[in-house]
């Protein structure tokens, strides 16, 4: 967590976070203003000044809550061909069956077997 790369990472992030924060607060203290004589610089820049400090601090917290990506390093899942098959194919069951309960509703979902419930 306390590689040079890591805090390159953190800076980055904390800056745009900032910048933003402090340009969206800004832009919306200001309103109506019909020029920057009207604005009340006073009230304005000390808000957005706060907005964008803790929007920096819980940018860093983020950071710090996840310090690999952070940091750049990249994260590999291995999935087994056979594996990813199978959920594939239970995805789709399960989409199936829902849209037909959507469709058709849940009386009107044709049998498996037709026949099966005549004779009852």
């Amino acid at each position: 967590m306390f590689t040079l790369s890591f805090w390159k990472g953190a800076a980055e992030r904390l800056t745009k976070t900032f910048v933003q924060s402090f340009i969206a607060t800004l832009v919306a203290s200001i309103g109506a203003a019909v020029s920057a004589w009207d604005v009340p610089w006073e009230a304005v820049l000390p808000t957005a000044l706060g907005v964008g400090l803790l929007s920096a601090i819980l940018s860093l917290a983020t950071s710090l809550g996840n310090a690999d990506f952070t940091a750049g390093k990249s994260v590999t899942v291995k999935l087994d061909a056979d594996e990813f098959a199978e959920t594939v194919k239970e995805r789709l069951k399960q989409s199936e069956i829902t849209q037909r309960i959507v469709v058709h509703g849940p009386a009107k979902i044709p049998d498996e077997e037709p026949g099966k419930h005549e004779a009852q």
